[in-house]
């Protein structure tokens, strides 16, 4: 059975090491881990309202998505103690170079080796 031998994987550096990721596994560990809703947690994150129980809930949303960024790139989160471990905004700029990694144009189809 033909099948196309190109491999998605997304390529990424966490603490000047190179690490790699399956896009399927991570876009899975993204959903797994906000009840499939993770599109709706990070919409949270910048819901507007500057009334206590909006700053709050946009906190909370924040505080989630941060945790299950990590998870899903298996990732440590900072740790204050140590100062090691991917803040919040690298975790965030990870997620946006992942989103736009696959928003990008498709690798080229490489030729099927049995023709």
């Amino acid at each position: 059975m033909p099948f196309d031998t190109s491999r998605l994987i997304f390529t990424y550096d966490v603490g000047g090491a190179r690490r790699f990721a399956d896009p399927l596994a991570v876009r899975r560990r993204l959903l797994r881990a906000s009840a499939g809703s993770f599109d709706d947690l990070q919409a949270a994150c910048g819901a507007g309202g500057e009334t206590p129980e909006a700053i709050l809930a946009r906190e909370e949303a924040r505080e989630k998505v941060h945790a299950i960024i990590c998870s899903a790139f298996a990732v440590t989160p900072f740790d204050p103690a140590t100062s090691e471990g991917v803040t919040e905004a690298e975790a965030t700029g990870l997620l946006d170079r992942f989103l736009d990694w696959l928003d990008g144009p498709p690798p080229p189809m490489q030729p099927d080796p049995t023709e």
